[in-house]
């Protein structure tokens, strides 16, 4: 319903102040929603993730190379005759496959991705605590 539902019926804003108060919403929204996207990924996404890591890693390849297989795709799926949702699902699947079949087949582990990515620090895990027994 947020896209204008399956038939949107889009009319402009001809009264200011609905404009400007609109416009106002839609700031603090924006500025909210970010904050508040920040602190859920800082309270439940704070300690280490080797799926997150990789997709850290990957990302600057991704943005590189997304806008071409994404233009790609379009082209591939613009004359079926699919709902335009599992069209886009399809070419969001299939260039985010793509793009990470290619940074860990082409570039992850080659002189590309240590250009791209900086040295590999490995990372170790803390040691146990010792147990001491209680006196």
């Amino acid at each position: 319903m947020l896209a204008g539902g399956p038939d949107p019926h889009l009319a402009p804003m001809t009264d200011p102040a609905t404009k400007a108060m609109t416009a106002a919403a839609f700031g603090v929204a924006i500025y909210a929603s970010a904050f508040a996207a920040v602190g859920l990924a800082l309270r439940f996404w704070s300690g280490r993730s080797a799926v997150r890591r990789y997709l850290a890693d990957a990302s600057y390849w991704i943005y590189i190379v997304h806008l071409p297989l994404v233009m790609a795709a379009q082209v591939l799926v613009q004359d079926w005759s699919a709902p335009w949702w599992a069209k886009l699902a399809l070419v969001v699947a299939g260039v985010s496959g793509l793009s990470l079949a290619s940074y860990e087949l082409l570039i992850r582990h080659t002189v590309m991705g240590r250009w791209l990515n900086g040295r590999r620090v490995p990372w170790r895990r803390p040691a146990p605590a010792a147990l001491v027994p209680a006196e």
